[in-house]
């Protein structure tokens, strides 16, 4: 049979065809492409509606409460002799002493119905912030705090221990998560250090409040405390004595703990002085003379908190009327106000009456073309009157500094994404526009803004990219929201602020928060500032 041979250089067929049929392929796509712009891609300079005026978003409704928080809440653990008999030296401890003689610990279930990391800080609030409510509800802070008797003198832990479930979770924690979890289990610290100074001179003492806190974020493993033995003590033991305190547990030396990692805060008078708001909540590894010191601590365990899915935040946040002015006293107490940075701030604000920042994304979902933008928000929003700045995302940014940033902005403006938790610093009133990329739309961080007392609105970007342009134009937003893959898809996409986004958020500006601002204003609390 004879062999098939190709002379050297001649064109095989097979690759022929394929030639012969690229450029019209090619041709087929930039023709897809060119539709797409037209019909698709709105003029970034017209005043008119575009195709996707559907898709702008401007919403202030406040969404529907869940189920209680109350009733999702962790009940004390109770302190029994056959408790306090299994917890070593603890048991030790004099029997006048309550729960809070002892530093505080927390078991911290990390799992979700969705993946996260320890750095995003939507789902580390919705985690475990939210809880917040529900624990101030029931008075279930550490040491009792405010409302306690006066024949049981308790302040607030110098020392507070988060044990997560997972290895390794608590080493990734950022400054900003580790202030979300702090601020979601302790009551206003400042309101109870006055409290209990009052009573500890009534009672003649007249000794001295701390004023320093020690956060430990660590993991210890199931074999040496085991939270769902704990929990199952706890569900037995709290009948027998209801008006116990807490139950006593025993850690195991440094050396069977894991990822161990401590926070230092100053409280009181000229704690914010320092310049210190760029570091607080920057963690340290725990040293070798702490570690030999550090075995064997006798904490008052607290409870198991978080793993709860779906969490009560998406329906509501801060249920009972008082909640949303207790966190915001403990995001003071944890930010203590800091005079170098607030007239460095001033000094850059120029004296102007309003305020814009832009919080720019450092990954994924960023502004583009912001040099255009700029350019259109100054001319929308004059440079006489509004201070207008950008704030670019880092892992390490602290929330101090954050909050002394924001305390007096009228407006923070930012892509879709776990930054906008950054509401949290700003006054109140004051205004969240979020842009979603094209066919990507949640309200997950409107009803934290309304809970909260804040405005919000959004606008959806048109599609940026070719394909998106092509593939998202032939669905809804509502279907690729019910779809995982498109959703994912849809929301991976940078967003870009038109024109007609600067209409809608000068139109978000005038409608929501002048009124808010004016009535404010003629108010006698007038606005509710971070620092006045």
């Amino acid at each position: 049979m004879a062999s098939k041979t190709q002379v050297p250089g001649s064109p095989n067929p097979r690759s022929a065809k394929w030639n012969n049929l690229t450029i019209p392929l090619c041709l087929f796509l930039v023709a897809l492409v060119v539709v797409a712009e037209l019909l698709v891609t709105p003029d970034m300079n017209a005043s008119v509606a575009t195709s996707y005026r559907d898709e702008i978003i401007v919403s202030n409704e406040h969404a529907p409460a869940y189920a209680s928080l109350r009733s999702r809440s962790t009940d004390k653990v109770k302190l029994t002799a056959a408790a306090a008999s299994s917890a070593g030296k603890c048991a030790q401890a004099p029997a006048a002493a309550n729960a809070a003689s002892f530093p505080a610990m927390y078991n911290l279930q990390t799992k979700l119905g969705v993946s996260y990391g320890p750095d995003h800080w939507f789902h580390i609030a919705e985690n475990f912030m939210a809880v917040h409510s529900a624990l101030r509800a029931e008075a279930a802070s550490h040491g009792g705090g405010s409302g306690s008797s006066s024949a049981s003198i308790s302040t607030p832990p110098a020392e507070l221990y988060f044990n997560f479930d997972e290895e390794h979770f608590s080493s990734a924690l950022t400054p900003m998560t580790r202030f979300l979890i702090a601020a979601g289990v302790m009551q206003p610290r400042q309101q109870q250090l006055e409290e209990e100074a009052g009573k500890l001179a009534a009672a003649a003492g007249g000794a001295a409040v701390g004023d320093t806190l020690t956060l430990h974020f660590l993991h210890i493993p199931k074999s040496l405390v085991d939270p769902v033995r704990l929990e199952l003590q706890q569900q037995q033991l709290a009948a027998a004595n209801p008006g116990a305190a807490g139950q006593i547990v025993q850690l195991p030396t440094e050396g069977n703990i894991r990822d161990h990692r401590v926070v230092k805060l100053s409280f009181g008078s000229g704690s914010g002085s320092d310049g210190n708001s760029m570091e607080r909540f920057t963690a340290r590894e725990i040293t070798a003379a702490e570690a030999s010191a550090h075995g064997g601590v006798c904490v008052s365990y607290q409870g198991s908190i978080g793993g709860k899915w779906p969490t009560w935040q998406r329906g509501h946040w801060f249920e009972n009327s008082g909640d949303s002015a207790a966190f915001r006293a403990e995001v003071r107490d944890l930010c203590p106000r800091d005079p170098k940075v607030l007239r460095d701030l001033h000094e850059l604000r120029g004296g102007r009456k309003r305020k814009l920042v832009i919080f720019q994304r450092d990954v994924s979902r960023k502004f583009v073309d912001m040099e255009l933008s700029l350019t259109m928000l100054h001319s929308r929003f004059p440079q006489a009157e509004w201070d207008i700045s950008v704030l670019v995302h880092s892992p390490d940014i602290s929330p101090c500094y954050l909050a002394h940033v924001l305390h007096d902005a009228d407006v923070l403006l930012t892509p879709h994404g776990f930054q906008s938790t950054a509401l949290l610093f700003l006054p109140r009133p004051a205004l969240l526009f979020e842009v979603f990329p094209y066919r990507s739309y949640k309200r997950g961080y409107a009803p934290l803004a309304v809970d909260y007392g804040l405005q919000h609105a959004a606008i959806m970007s048109p599609p940026l990219s070719w394909h998106r342009k092509l593939l998202l134009r032939l669905v809804t937003t509502e279907w690729c929201m019910g779809s995982k893959q498109c959703r994912k898809y849809a929301r991976g996409g940078d967003v870009l602020l038109t024109a007609r986004g600067i209409d809608a958020l000068a139109d978000a500006v005038q409608k929501q928060l002048e009124p808010a601002l004016a009535g404010s204003a003629a108010s006698a609390a007038g606005r509710d500032s971070l620092y006045k």
